[in-house]
Parts: structure tokens; sequence; C-alpha cells
């Protein structure tokens, strides 16, 4: 079950340095948000459970209604990250939060991926470098954010294709234990 209020008394236990470094810089905390990692932003629009009963903790959301999630019952970042829209769709994003964090600043159209598409993974990279390159035409400043961001976080930002795998990797591990379920056990559609 997804408590905010619990939730928050539990992570305060344990070391969050990546969130930590988010919610004490307000600037990068601002850029965050623009990046769709808004830690304001962490209760669902819906209970939600993972069907196979591991733990499941908010962390952050995005400007779209969705939400990032914390999976498993390790602690710290080191944990699965998940993703659900607010439109009952979800899926397994990295492997743990940095991982996360370095595909939304190096991948900005990630939620334009689409992995059961003809062409598979490689007409996927095509598209996400057309996205790519209106992002950098619609707001010239895309590049400089995303470095300032990864420096303050110690991100390591790899090629678009290399992050488009590694989403790929983790999408493909939803099924079957990363499969998200709301309150009246329906299960949520697999994202990409």
């Amino acid at each position: 079950m997804t408590d905010a209020v619990g939730t928050v008394r539990a992570m305060a236990d344990h070391a969050f340095p990546l969130l930590d470094r988010i919610r004490e810089d307000h600037e990068l905390a601002a850029l965050m948000a623009w990046f769709e990692f808004d830690l304001r932003g962490a209760d669902h629009v819906e209970f939600v459970e993972l069907a196979s009963g591991a733990r499941l903790d908010p962390v952050a959301g995005c400007g779209a209604g969705g939400t990032y999630f914390l999976c498993g019952d390790g602690t710290g970042e080191d944990r699965p990250v998940l993703y659900a829209d607010s439109e009952g769709s979800a899926a397994l994003f990295a492997d743990d939060l940095r991982g996360a964090l370095t595909i939304l600043v190096g991948l900005p159209a990630w939620q334009n991926c689409h992995f059961s598409r003809p062409g598979g993974i490689e007409a996927t990279i095509a598209e996400a470098e057309e996205f790519h390159q209106e992002r950098l035409e619609d707001d010239p400043d895309y590049g400089d954010d995303s470095a300032t961001v990864a420096e303050a976080l110690g991100l390591d930002l790899a090629p678009r294709p290399e992050l488009i795998r590694r989403l790929h990797a983790a999408w493909s591990r939803t099924l079957p234990d990363y499969v998200l379920l709301n309150e009246e056990n329906g299960s949520y559609h697999v994202l990409f």
C-alpha cells in the first residue's frame, strides 16, 4: 500500500543521497521538476500495490500525473524504479534511482518510446533522435540543463541509444514481478 506519510517516515530512516541532494538544492529541484521528476508530486492518483506483494515507495511525480516508485525490500536508492502513469499503465523504469535519473536527464523523450513497434529497438532509437533534435530546437538550454543536473548529481550520461537499451532492458523485466494493481485488483497495462 502506498501511504505517502508512512513512506516519508520509513524513508527518513535510510540514506538517500540523490534524493537528499535534490531536496536541499532548490535550483536543482526546479530543474529536476522540469525533467519531470518532482519530489513534491509523490502522491499517486490512486491506491496501488505490486502484485508480488513487494514494497512500493513513491518518491516523485511528473507533470502528467505519473509517479516514480522504489520497489522491493532493499533499503535506499539501490532498489528498482517503477513508473506508473495516471492512465493505468506502468513499467519497470530502471534498476535503481541513479539509473532512472540518468534516463530522465539524458533521454527527455523517453515517454515516446514504443518497444513493440515494427522495426524494434532500432526504430525506437531513430525516433528518439528525432525527438531529441526537436527538443533542442524548442529549448536551446536543454543541453546545458542536462549537463548541470548530471554534474550536480554525479550522473554519467550515456549516449541516447544506450539509454534506450537500458530502458528497454528494464521494461522487458516488468512481467511478472512488477505488475501494478489498483484497489480493485485491476492490473495496470504494461507501459511502452
